[in-house]
């Protein structure tokens, strides 16, 4: 049972000018926290925020304590006050006059296995799944990411063309999951969404007998199959085209610097070094998009993690004729947790025409400890809201999310079952929203795409270059531990056992306060602070072109606010 009360706000109403009701969480204690509980006849929504007078704003929070969004509505004041470093008062005083990069986004990512898991549950939850992320009442992503071919988070290894030494690809064709699980999930986005979705292809593995190694694990591409490989990624996109689905940007490939560390396999990569990549780029893969019906399509680097991102580009930007054809880098959040934040400042400074693209966050055991699900766990949103606050704040523009939804189990999986924002439970026909999908949808509901970061200066000592773990330890050893296990046979997800792994230093937040603020497209701002203490703070929002927002922040809370300075 959601619960009597919340039958009282089914009727959705919207008036001109006044802002539609919206739909309470259905708040469940599970053994983590609190999730809010969705089937097929209901689900709490989010409304998009409609213009105020000038000097009024909206708060919009989420805690631990408060699932959801919990909106209230408050006014501008002026103070005289002066609050110096040493006071416990926080205030971050916001210039709209100086602006930083363009945000374009928040996402997350088109699976197998999220696409097996929505379809098997009944129509009305896969709408009220869809519309939760991509529509005007959810927390409206704008951003996908698919995976070109099998990836670890699919019930088998496959590429488009197993056929061993088919150069010219005349086996090639898109796979069952595609039609089954992949495209129906696209087009179900597009048709909800009132924004424009931008997808980003991304390939796992080239078929092995591309590989030197001939297996799908490890390797690296023969050059006698540099064209053939562009040609695999012509042939995705056009049979994407056929369905209605055109993509925005495709990239290097998953972690590509990943089986260099590895010792022994871990399903499906492919190693790629950044010069013999700069040769496929110009002289295969450059020519065949500019030919092809996808010219417009954008080529994002490397697709791994932020300590290579200076590395990769800069070996580009030796040869202007192919640096040009490059949109920008494509990042993965788990080495972000013992690496600081200023190479992305370093790597903004030296190419500032360049994207940051954050394109794959996830939640595992080995990194995060715990159980592979753990549903209403604050601490896993709270990741979240640091990490995407930080990588804004550090010239990143956009950040999506791995698995759209997963099973109880954290699958279907091939090596090692993840958490998600979104956990379906088939037997009881609900799915639970964590605390994740909430602290993440702070950002893609609040910051349309086209906004602007704008500067933001705190009377706190600055916390920019954190890392998160009490000390460093050797990746190496930590990802040489990691043994596939068995591939899930069926549609049944029955989880594979684990990898035995020693502790490693615990990552979590410091407690903190951090801030973000955008002025957006619609002559909106809003002003995103996320307190990471376990005490509540009197937090300051001192906009020099608005005036002041006082507050009490509750401890382990994300809070934003919204308003306009000159209502269109």
């Amino acid at each position: 049972m959601l619960g009597p009360i919340v039958f009282l706000l089914l009727f959705h109403y919207t008036v001109p000018g006044v802002m539609s009701v919206d739909i309470p969480c259905a708040a469940r204690q599970m053994e983590f926290g609190t999730v809010c509980v969705c089937n097929s006849s209901y689900c709490d929504t989010v409304t998009r925020p409609s213009p105020l007078a000038t000097g009024s704003y909206y708060h919009y929070t989420t805690s631990q304590d408060s699932p959801g969004f919990t909106r209230t509505t408050g006014n501008f004041i002026v103070e005289d006050r002066v609050y110096d470093d040493n006071d416990d008062h926080i205030v971050f005083t916001v210039n709209p006059s100086i602006e930083h990069q363009e945000i374009l986004g928040f996402g997350g990512s088109f699976t197998d296995s999220s696409g097996i898991v929505i379809s098997n549950m009944s129509t009305e939850v896969q709408d009220k799944i869809m519309e939760s992320y991509f529509g005007a009442t959810g927390v409206e992503y704008n951003f996908g990411r698919v995976p070109i071919g099998g990836s670890d988070f699919s019930v088998r290894s496959y590429t488009y063309d197993d056929t061993p030494f088919d150069g010219d690809l005349t086996h090639f064709s898109l796979a069952e999951e595609d039609y089954k699980y992949k495209i129906p999930l696209i087009q179900k986005a597009m048709n909800i969404t009132p924004r424009e979705i931008k997808l980003i292809g991304c390939a796992w593995s080239s078929p092995s007998w591309m590989k030197t190694n001939g297996a799908a694990s490890s390797g690296y591409l023969l050059s006698k199959y540099y064209s053939s490989w562009a040609k695999y990624h012509i042939k995705f996109l056009d049979g994407y085209a056929t369905e209605g689905i055109k993509f925005w940007m495709i990239t290097s490939g998953n972690e590509v610097f990943f089986p260099l560390i590895i010792q022994g396999s871990f399903g499906l990569n492919m190693i790629i070094m950044p010069m013999t990549h700069r040769q496929w780029v110009k002289d295969h893969m450059a020519p065949l998009l500019q030919s092809s019906n996808h010219s417009n399509v954008k080529f994002g680097l490397i697709d791994d993690m932020r300590p290579f991102i200076n590395f990769w580009m800069s070996r580009f930007a030796r040869y202007p004729d192919t640096y040009d054809l490059v949109a920008g880098v494509a990042l993965h959040w788990y080495w972000d947790w013992i690496s600081p934040s200023f190479v992305a400042d370093d790597y903004h400074k030296k190419f500032p025409d360049k994207l940051i693209l954050y394109t794959e966050s996830s939640i595992n055991v080995i990194l995060f400890g715990g159980q592979p699900v753990e549903l209403g766990s604050w601490r896993r949103g709270a990741l979240y809201a640091f990490n995407i606050m930080q990588n804004i704040n550090h010239w990143a523009n956009a950040y999506i999310d791995w698995n759209l939804v997963l099973n109880t189990d954290g699958g279907p999986y091939i090596s090692l079952p993840l958490d998600a924002a979104i956990i379906v439970n088939q037997t009881s026909g609900e799915f639970y929203k964590n605390p994740m999908f909430y602290t993440q949808g702070h950002f893609s509901k609040f910051i349309p795409p086209g906004s602007r970061r704008i500067d933001v200066q705190s009377n706190q000592n600055s916390s920019a270059n954190v890392t998160q773990t009490g000390n460093n330890f050797d990746m190496k050893i930590l990802l040489g531990l990691l043994t596939p296990s068995p591939e899930v046979s069926d549609n049944s997800s029955t989880p594979s056992p684990l990898p035995t792994f020693p502790p490693f230093p615990y990552i979590g937040v410091p407690q903190t306060v951090e801030c973000l603020a955008t002025k957006n497209p619609d002559n909106s701002s809003t002003v995103i602070v996320f307190n990471a203490k376990d005490v509540a703070v009197n937090v300051t929002i001192a906009d020099v072109m608005a005036g002041n927002i006082t507050v009490t922040m509750a401890a382990q809370s994300i809070n934003s606010f919204v308003y306009w300075r000159n209502p269109s």
